[in-house]
C-alpha cells in the first residue's frame, strides 16, 4: 500500500500542474486575442427575432469591444458577409456619431427609418452573394471610442419571412493599426418612375464635389432591383475634361465593392453623374422607386481614400455632406502649438512678418509660408503715390515649405525677387501665384526652382511696375488665385477697388469687376474698400471677396453670362476687418477677422439672408493676416482618427511674427476654461482662454510634448506584446514542469507494475 502513495501524490501534483498550465495558457489566449486585434474578426450575428411579412428590415447594434476611449477605438479594415441571397436581399453597415436609433432592444424594425439618432452614414453594403472585402493596407474606417463612428448598426433586409434557424450577419475585421489613409464613402440615390414597356430607360443623378481636400476613388458598389441592367459613373472637371465610366457595373451580378475601372482623384468642382439603365419590357404598369423588392432602386456607393474621411450623399441632384471629420456641429478650436516663432529659431531662418499661407495636397504634411524677413511694413513704408519710400528687394528666400508637425523648413526659394511679399496660392499646374504689393505685381513662380514663370501687371521679370488702375497695371494687389475652370482672379487692392479677371493659359485680360457696384450707398464714394483676399467656390462658380474697410465679405457670380456681384453682403462689423477668406472642408466659406483686441474665425452661412453661422474667438494671434485649413499632423491629437487643423499667421511690426496652429476638437474635449455663448442658437462663439505664453512653444518642445502625449494615448501595442511574450515564456516553463512531473509519475506507475 505504501508504494502506491507516491503515485497518488504525483497524480494530485499532475492535476494541479495541468490546471495551472491551462489557466496560464488561457491568459495567454486572452492576451493573444488582444494582440491579435491587429487582425482579429468580430462576428456580428443578428439575434433571433421573427418577421411577419416579406421585405422586413431588422437592425441591431454592433457590440464593439468596450474600454477606455483609446482602447475602444479601432480601425475597421475588412468585411466578410455571413448571409445568402436566398434569404437576404441586402445588408448595410451604418456608422453613428451619437447613438443607435434604438438603445433598448437587441433587434428592432428599421424599415424606412434612420439607423442612428442624428446622422447615419453607410460604411459598407452587400447583396447578391457578393464576396468578402479586404481594404488595402493602411486604409480603413475609424470606429468606436473617440472616432466619429462611435457606434455601428447592422441593417438586414429579408426577402421573405426569416427562417427560424437563420444566423445571418457580418464578420468585421478590427485592427489597432494606425491608418495612413481615411476611408470616405459617397452614396448616390434618386427618386424616379420607370414607364412600362421600355427596353432602356436611363435615370440620372448629378452632384458637384465640393470638399477642400482631394479624394481618390478606390471601389464602388451598385444596387438596383430586378429591372436594373447597368449602373455607371462619369466625372467632368471644371475645364470640361470628361472621365467616362469610372464605374460601369451590372447590378444583377453580386453586389459588392469592386475596384473602379479608372484611377481618379476627385477635386473641388468635379461633377459626378450616375446613370442607372432599366429594362421594363413586359411590365404594363409604371414601376416606382421604393424600399420593397417589388419596387426599384438606383444606388451607387463610391468608396474613396483621403487625408480626412467624410460621408456624403448625392440625392436627386443635391449634394449633402452627412458627416465629415473636422468641422462638425459641436467642435471648438483648441490651441495646439506655435508652429513658428521667430524668437525660437535661428536668426538666419527668421521669417519676419508672415503675410501668406497655403496648403497643397502635393505636400500633404507641409504648409507653404510667404514671408518678408527684414522688410517690415509700417506707416512709413509707402508714400502718397503708392510707391515704396525705399527701393530694394528682400535679401534671402521668402517662400518656405514648412513641416506641419515640427515647423522645420523642408525647402525654401524666392530670394532677391520680391519687394513686399503679401499672399500666396497654387496654380493648376502646381506653380505658385504670389502678390508683391511693393512692386505692384503678381507673379507665377515654380515650386521646384523658384523660377519666375509669368508676371501680371508689368514685366517681364520682377522689376517693379508703376502703380496704375488700367487693365495692364495694379496698385498694391493683395491676392491672386487660379480657378479650375481656367481663370486667374486678382484682388486689387490697397489703392484700387476691383477684382481683375485673366485667362489662366494666355494670361490675357478678360474683365474688371468694380466693387463699388456691390456697396451700399455710404461706401460708394470710397476710393477703395481694400479688397484684401478672395476665394472661389468651384461648384457654385462664385467668388467671395474680403473687404477690410467696410468690414464685410461680398459675393461675385462668375457663371458664364452672369458675371456680376450678387448683392449678398456678409456684415462682419461685430468681429473686425476680414483679413482672409478660405473655403472650409465641405463647401463653406470662412473668414479670419482682426478686431482692435480680438481675432476671430467666422463661418459664413449659406442660407438667405447672408449671415454668420458660427464664430470662434482665438487666443494668441495679434495682427492676424492669413489662415489656412490643413489636416492635423498624423495622430497628433492622440487618436487614431485624423482631424482638421488651421494655421494663423501674423504681420506684427519689427518684432517678427508667429504662426499658430489650432486643432478642432469636440466641445467635450475642449479645455475646461473654454466657454460657448449662444445667442438664440443662431451664432455660437467660443473663446479660447489661456495666456499667450502657454501657446508660445518652440518647435522642439512642441514636438516633444506631442510625442509624449501620443505615447500615452496610442494603443499600447508594445506593452501588450511584452505581456504576451512573458505569458508565452511562463506557459512554456509551466508546460515543461508539467511534462517533467508527468514523466516522474509515469516512472512511478511503471515501478508499481
Amino acid at each position: 500500500m505504501d508504494r502506491t502513495r507516491p503515485s497518488n501524490t504525483s497524480n494530485t501534483s499532475t492535476a494541479l500542474h495541468v490546471l495551472v498550465g491551462l489557466l496560464l495558457l488561457g491568459i495567454c489566449g486572452v492576451v493573444g486575442t488582444s494582440t491579435e486585434l491587429a487582425a482579429s474578426w468580430l462576428d456580428v450575428i443578428l439575434p433571433q427575432r421573427e418577421t411577419h411579412a416579406p421585405d422586413e428590415y431588422l437592425c441591431m447594434r454592433v457590440p464593439l469591444p468596450e474600454g477606455t476611449p483609446e482602447l475602444s477605438t479601432f480601425s475597421l479594415v475588412g468585411f466578410e458577409p455571413i448571409a445568402e441571397q436566398s434569404k437576404v436581399h441586402h445588408m448595410l453597415l451604418f456608422g453613428c456619431q451619437d447613438a443607435p436609433a434604438n438603445t433598448v432592444d437587441d433587434v428592432w424594425d428599421c424599415r424606412m427609418k434612420s439607423a442612428c439618432q442624428g446622422t447615419d452614414v453607410v460604411l459598407y453594403g452587400w447583396g447578391r452573394n457578393a464576396p468578402p472585402l479586404k481594404l488595402p493596407a493602411g486604409h480603413g474606417y475609424t470606429v468606436g471610442g473617440r472616432s466619429s463612428n462611435k457606434f455601428l448598426v447592422l441593417q438586414i433586409h429579408f426577402l421573405d419571412l426569416r427562417p427560424r434557424d437563420d444566423h445571418s450577419g457580418l464578420r468585421l475585421s478590427l485592427s489597432r493599426q494606425v491608418l495612413d489613409h481615411s476611408m470616405s464613402l459617397q452614396a448616390f440615390a434618386v427618386g424616379f418612375v420607370i414607364p412600362p414597356g421600355r427596353s432602356s430607360h436611363p435615370v440620372k443623378n448629378e452632384c458637384c464635389y465640393n470638399r477642400a481636400f482631394p479624394m481618390t476613388a478606390l471601389a464602388a458598389r451598385v444596387h438596383t432591383h430586378a429591372l436594373g441592367r447597368r449602373v455607371s459613373l462619369d466625372v467632368t472637371s471644371p475645364s470640361n475634361a470628361v472621365t467616362r465610366l469610372v464605374v460601369d457595373s451590372d447590378p444583377l451580378q453580386p453586389q459588392g465593392f469592386y475596384p473602379t475601372n479608372k484611377t481618379l482623384t476627385l477635386q473641388a468642382g468635379d461633377r459626378m453623374e450616375m446613370t442607372c439603365d432599366f429594362d421594363s419590357t413586359g411590365h404594363k404598369d409604371p414601376v416606382y422607386a421604393g424600399h420593397t423588392s417589388k419596387d426599384e432602386m438606383c444606388n451607387l456607393y463610391l468608396m474613396s481614400t483621403s487625408t480626412l474621411g467624410s460621408f456624403s450623399m448625392c440625392v436627386s441632384g443635391s449634394y449633402l455632406i452627412k458627416r465629415g471629420q473636422g468641422l462638425g456641429t459641436n467642435v471648438v478650436p483648441r490651441a495646439d502649438t506655435l508652429l513658428w516663432d521667430t524668437a525660437s529659431h535661428h536668426v538666419d531662418k527668421g521669417f519676419g512678418q508672415i503675410p501668406g499661407l497655403f496648403y497643397s495636397s502635393r505636400y500633404p504634411e507641409s504648409v507653404w509660408m510667404f514671408y518678408r524677413r527684414d522688410a517690415d511694413w509700417n506707416v512709413d513704408t509707402f508714400g502718397d503715390d503708392g510707391r515704396m519710400t525705399e527701393d530694394g528687394f528682400v535679401r534671402g528666400d521668402t517662400i518656405a515649405l514648412v513641416d506641419l508637425r515640427t515647423g522645420a523648413v523642408k525647402a525654401s526659394l524666392g530670394g532677391g525677387i520680391f519687394m513686399m511679399p503679401h499672399m500666396i496660392s497654387e496654380a493648376e499646374d502646381g506653380a505658385l501665384w504670389v502678390t508683391d504689393v511693393g512692386a505692384h505685381l503678381v507673379h507665377k513662380v515654380s515650386q521646384e526652382t523658384g523660377e519666375m514663370l509669368a508676371t501680371l501687371g508689368g514685366g517681364p521679370g520682377h522689376a517693379p511696375s508703376k502703380p496704375g488702375s488700367d487693365s495692364a497695371h495694379f496698385c498694391k494687389p493683395t491676392e491672386a488665385i487660379e480657378t479650375r475652370d481656367g481663370r486667374v482672379l486678382v484682388s486689387d487692392g490697397y489703392c484700387n477697388n476691383r477684382v481683375m479677371e485673366f485667362d489662366a493659359k494666355s494670361l490675357k485680360f478678360i474683365r474688371e469687376h468694380d466693387i463699388s457696384s456691390a456697396m451700399p450707398d455710404e461706401y460708394k464714394s470710397l476710393r477703395t474698400t481694400l479688397p484684401h483676399s478672395l476665394v472661389y467656390d468651384e461648384c457654385a462658380k462664385k467668388a467671395f471677396i474680403a473687404l477690410r474697410i467696410p468690414q464685410m465679405v461680398v459675393e461675385l457670380d462668375l457663371r458664364p453670362g452672369k458675371e456680376k456681384f450678387t448683392g449678398r453682403r456678409y456684415d462682419l462689423r461685430n468681429f473686425g476687418q476680414p483679413m482672409a477668406v478660405r473655403m472650409g472642408m465641405y463647401g463653406t466659406v470662412y473668414a479670419l477677422t482682426m478686431g482692435e483686441r480680438e481675432t476671430h474665425l467666422v463661418e459664413l452661412s449659406s442660407d438667405r439672408p447672408p449671415d454668420v453661422a458660427r464664430s470662434w474667438q482665438l487666443q494668441g494671434p495679434s495682427f492676424a493676416h492669413d489662415f489656412v485649413f490643413v489636416p492635423s499632423p498624423k495622430h497628433g491629437d492622440g487618436t487614431v482618427e485624423r482631424n482638421v487643423s488651421f494655421i494663423v499667421s501674423e504681420t506684427k511690426q519689427t518684432s517678427g511674427s508667429r504662426t499658430f496652429k489650432y486643432l478642432f476638437v469636440p466641445e467635450t474635449d475642449a479645455p475646461r476654461d473654454s466657454r460657448a455663448d449662444r445667442d438664440g442658437g443662431a451664432v455660437s462663439e467660443v473663446a479660447i482662454h489661456g495666456s499667450t505664453a502657454d501657446l508660445v512653444l518652440s518647435a522642439a518642445s512642441a514636438v516633444k510634448q506631442r510625442d509624449e502625449t501620443s505615447q500615452v494615448q496610442r494603443p499600447p501595442a508594445d506593452e501588450t506584446n511584452t505581456v504576451f511574450l512573458l505569458s508565452v515564456v511562463l506557459s512554456v516553463v509551466v508546460l515543461w514542469g508539467f511534462l517533467q512531473t508527468l514523466g516522474i509519475t509515469m516512472r512511478s506507475m511503471s515501478s508499481v507494475k
